[in-house]
């Protein structure tokens, strides 16, 4: 079973050029509805997640300035099975390649946190939380707004998950979820230690979410704000992510961006920044474009349409100034069906969207990141409530019900694509 804790995805590689990623939506979703009637959430199954399907239609900022622009792209490259093989230099945009792969990022990141609401999704559609009752031998209602504390018990499990959880879910007068939170804890007996933390809250149409939690020697954490329609679709919405830590050739990195979506559209601003000894490199970007096979669930149906981007990339290599393309400043655009470059980025509908857009600050401070006082849990029994065993569930029927929630690891080496002397 894949790890239970939110895998950060924003890995800092010093050889890339462009820190942004992006996201959208050109496809329309059968019999959506935009009404603002807020959605009836009466199970963990009704919540809704980062990456749920995008509605037809929104009114916003972001939508309003990409209102006139064509959406052109038909196939897109899609984010899961694109590799480096579909870029050659000379021909192919270097700027998508760049944001496709934080697009993969960006996503990803935001999925790990679904990943963990299907787990316990799925664990409570197979009966892991019924029947449990407590001292008194009252049964366990686990939607009555108290926190209550579970062992797991996973067969075939690969030691991976954690080993007990603290959750609470509280229902309004309709019956419809206006809280979850959890915390996850790892380790066995007195030496168990959190590694996660997810909140989610709901206020009529309204959505906002939060997971935080430890990988490695990285820290990362995930906010996502939103409007939902009656169908519980994203009429819009932004992901800010946030990363830091220490990587495995003893530099350290740090990143933040913020993709803001609506129906037909995505633009994201971000940067990152490294150390290596004495040398520094740090990227900007804001990008916009499209993105296809939003108005599903399901992520392996997205793929990166048209687009461009505007990017300040600068720093030394061993004590010398990276050589072009990797330091500089432009725009770069790109078709999303053949990720060609447009021979002049001001050709491309998303010109004057990216070169009229503020860059964000980099900060050349190491990003702290760490949980709030009312994020963190000793795992321990403190809220008198007692610690209670779960039904036995199968840890493969959990991860097979939630695979979706991934779009892989590979990282596309951009820099070796586009220069003859990358290394």
């Amino acid at each position: 079973m894949k790890q239970f804790l939110l895998a950060s995805m924003l890995t800092i590689a010093l050889t890339s050029i462009i820190a942004c990623g992006s996201s959208s939506s050109t496809s329309t979703s059968s019999g959506s509805t935009d009404s603002t009637e807020a959605p009836t959430l009466s199970t963990i199954a009704d919540l809704p997640k980062a990456t749920s399907a995008m509605a037809d239609s929104s009114s916003s900022s972001l939508s309003d300035a990409l209102a006139n622009v064509s959406k052109a792209a038909t196939t897109g490259s899609n984010l899961k099975t694109s590799t480096s093989n579909d870029f050659t230099a000379g021909t192919s945009s270097r700027g998508a390649c760049e944001t496709l792969n934080m697009l993969r990022e960006s996503i990803s990141a935001a999925a790990q946190a679904d990943q963990i609401m299907c787990y316990v999704s799925t664990m409570n559609d197979g009966a892991a939380f019924t029947g449990i009752t407590d001292g008194n031998g009252d049964e366990i209602d686990i939607y009555d707004g108290e926190y209550h504390i579970f062992n797991l018990n996973l067969s075939n499990d690969d030691g991976n998950t954690p080993s007990r959880i603290k959750m609470k879910l509280q229902k309004d007068a309709n019956g419809s979820i206006t809280f979850f939170e959890m915390f996850m804890c790892n380790g066995t007996g007195d030496n168990m230690t959190q590694s996660e933390y997810v909140k989610q809250e709901f206020d009529s149409t309204s959505v906002t979410m939060t997971a935080i939690g430890r990988h490695d020697q990285s820290m990362h954490s995930v906010d996502v704000t939103g409007t939902l329609n009656s169908s519980g679709q994203y009429t819009e919405r932004a992901i800010v992510v946030k990363d830091s830590g220490e990587m495995g050739d003893g530099s350290d990195s740090w990143q933040e961006s913020t993709l803001t979506q609506t129906p037909g559209e995505f633009a994201v601003s971000g940067y990152r920044y490294g150390l290596q000894g004495s040398d520094t490199h740090g990227e900007q970007c804001y990008s916009a474009g499209e993105l296809l096979g939003d108005d599903t669930d399901s992520m392996t149906d997205l793929a990166m349409g048209d687009g461009a981007i505007s990017y300040i990339a600068s720093g030394t290599w061993q004590g010398q100034e990276y050589r072009e393309p990797s330091t500089g400043t432009g725009t770069d655009a790109w078709t999303g069906d053949d990720l060609a470059m447009l021979s002049s980025a001001e050709d491309s509908e998303y010109y004057s969207v990216v070169s009229s857009a503020t860059l964000p600050d980099i900060e050349t401070t190491p990003l702290t990141i760490s949980y709030e006082s009312t994020e963190i849990w000793d795992c321990s029994d403190d809220v008198s409530v007692g610690i209670y065993d779960l039904n036995a569930i199968n840890a493969e029927t959990i991860e097979s019900a939630c695979s979706h929630y991934t779009l892989g690891h590979d990282w596309i080496s951009c820099y070796e694509v586009f220069d003859e002397n990358g290394e």
